[in-house]
């Protein structure tokens, strides 16, 4: 399965200041409020750009494991316009397991849960786009070893539950996460 997409992370306080000012400006958090589980608010644990430059094939995966339920969210937002024709929509199972494409708007985000099997749909070649990308969800620590774990896999920093930053590895292989 290819995918050729970079992600351009900020490993500093002042990185992720900026980003969390964005996600709270964007009022994100004010659709989910009432779906996620939370004791103070809903914090945003790590934000990037990335940038895709091709998609062979749809690889279906979920951004965090089933014991999230609906308490961990992947966002992302378009920055360019999609090209004609070029695919690399969001593409996704319902859930009767049918596959269905999301078409990614200029202005508009689209948050992944848990549960939903996503993927990228396939592109021609040289169909790059850059997209703004927020992880965020519950406040309560209960979830966060489980929400850790896809964390990890991103950024080697994120913002825990109880708004303390958490330092880890640099991820390897970022390939078909996004």
């Amino acid at each position: 399965m290819g995918e050729r997409h970079q992600v351009v992370v900020g490993h500093d306080l002042a990185t992720y200041r900026y980003f969390d000012d964005v996600f709270l400006r964007l009022r994100i958090a004010d659709q989910l409020r009432r779906v996620v589980e939370i004791d103070g608010g809903i914090r945003c644990y790590s934000a990037c750009f990335m940038t895709r430059n091709w998609c062979a094939a749809t690889n279906f995966h979920v951004d965090f494991s089933p014991g999230c339920g609906r308490n961990a969210y992947s966002m992302l937002t378009p920055l360019t316009p999609p090209g004609p024709g070029t695919g690399g929509q969001l593409v996704y199972r319902d859930i009767e397991g049918y596959e269905r494409v999301y078409a990614y708007q200029r202005g508009a985000a689209v948050a992944v849960g848990a549960l939903l099997s996503h993927g990228t749909q396939r592109t021609e070649e040289r169909a790059q786009a850059s997209f703004l990308s927020f992880t965020f969800g519950t406040d309560k620590p209960t979830y966060w070893p489980r929400i850790k774990g896809t964390l990890d896999s991103i950024t080697q920093m994120r913002c825990r539950p109880d708004g303390t930053l958490e330092f880890g590895q640099a991820p390897v292989g970022r390939r078909g996460r996004w």
